[in-house]
């Protein structure tokens, strides 16, 4: 399997819809019961240019595949 980077600004991690806030999810990360990264939900534009399109088009990362 080849690898891909893409960068990603953190503007870009942040939750898709804000009435989904719940305990395990926070900002655009899903983490599991003992608090660790499961997922991360990544907007596909920059948020200033998402605003034209919408805050729907996102990618469900997950965590293995993330470099800090």
């Amino acid at each position: 399997m080849p690898l891909d980077i893409r960068f990603v600004e953190a503007d870009q991690v942040t939750m898709p819809d804000p009435w989904e806030l719940t305990e395990r999810l926070a900002d655009g990360i899903v983490f599991d019961t003992f608090g660790n990264p499961v997922e991360y939900h990544v907007l596909q534009d920059h948020p200033s240019e998402a605003a034209q399109r919408s805050y729907a088009d996102f990618d469900r990362i997950p965590a293995p595949a993330m470099l800090p």
